[in-house]
């Protein structure tokens, strides 16, 4: 749907969207790269560790897209897509640490709990 869109915003001027968004277009062509490569690493090496991965560049691809549409949403939305990927690897970086460092030496772990300032020993 953004296609058709972006094709209808680009049809009669004279500059192309490479010319004019450069860095948006090449970023948008490495995360939607990456996204298909993590859909096929996954597939074939059944790897459940790179789904963090797809989830946030499948989520970026439309959003680089509608930086180019429709600016002021695009950035909102991106600005959003950022507080969201800092919370995943807030989440992720947490489980890293528990399977690490706690899983290795058999032992509990020290987490805070939720809501607690604490940070883990």
């Amino acid at each position: 749907m953004l296609g058709v869109l972006f094709q209808v915003k680009f049809q009669g001027n004279g500059a192309s969207p490479f010319e004019k968004h450069d860095a948006i277009i090449s970023s948008f062509v490495i995360v939607l790269s990456i996204y298909v490569g993590t859909i096929i690493l996954g597939k074939k090496f059944e790897m459940k560790t790179i789904e963090p991965i797809r989830l946030l560049s499948g989520a970026m691809a439309p959003i680089l897209l509608l930086l180019i549409l429709v600016p002021i949403f695009g950035w909102l939305l991106l600005v959003l897509w950022m507080f969201f990927a800092a919370t995943m690897g807030w989440d992720y970086l947490q489980q890293l640490y528990q399977k690490l460092f706690c899983e290795a030496s058999d032992r509990p772990p020290n987490l805070p709990e939720e809501g607690s300032q604490e940070l883990p020993v």
